[in-house]
């Protein structure tokens, strides 16, 4: 096995590590306070597996005649024809979106700022059609109410406008 490989086959090791700590970590608590960790650790614990597999098994078969190690391991090729300020302004663009949605969580609440968020972003990032946008926010609006409100109890912390009273905020989103 080269360097590479190694390291990738001992980083995918060390999240196995971190998520079966995360579902032994909680073996002796009740259940409502173990529903999360186990639902966070089984998938990430499969998903490391079938990563880890896959990093031994190409580490251990190598490519066809005429490829380097590097073209090997890596996926996808970078592009470094962009200029710099073009890589910046298109991270502080994504920077400010996410700054944006923090804020909306402040001042209007997370159950409204993330279909508000979605529908921006993939309306004006994506370009997204409207049947798409509306099928997105619709299933984030189902987890958001269903499984995590009405399921899991999940409670949400009063927004700016909720504190303050200055505009009433609709039953359905406090």
């Amino acid at each position: 096995m080269n360097k590479l490989a190694n390291v990738r086959v001992g980083f995918a090791l060390f999240m196995l590590a971190v998520f079966a700590y995360g579902a032994y970590g909680v073996k002796d608590m009740v259940f409502g306070a173990r529903i999360f960790p186990i639902s966070v650790s089984a998938p990430g614990i499969i998903l490391i597996l079938i990563q880890l597999y896959r990093e031994i098994r190409r580490s251990l078969n190598p490519g066809p005649e005429g490829t380097s190690n590097q073209e090997r391991i890596i996926d996808v090729s970078s592009d470094t024809t962009s200029e710099t300020s073009v890589i910046y302004s298109r991270g502080l663009r994504f920077l400010y979106w996410i700054l944006g949605l923090y804020a909306g969580i402040y001042v209007i609440g997370f159950k409204l700022s993330i279909p508000f968020f979605f529908v921006l972003f993939m309306r004006v990032e994506g370009k997204a059609p409207w049947s798409v946008i509306a099928l997105v926010t619709g299933v984030s609006l189902y987890i958001i109410y269903f499984h995590f409100q009405t399921l899991l109890g999940v409670y949400w912390p009063d927004c700016l406008l909720q504190q303050s009273g200055w505009i009433p905020i609709p039953w359905l989103f406090q």
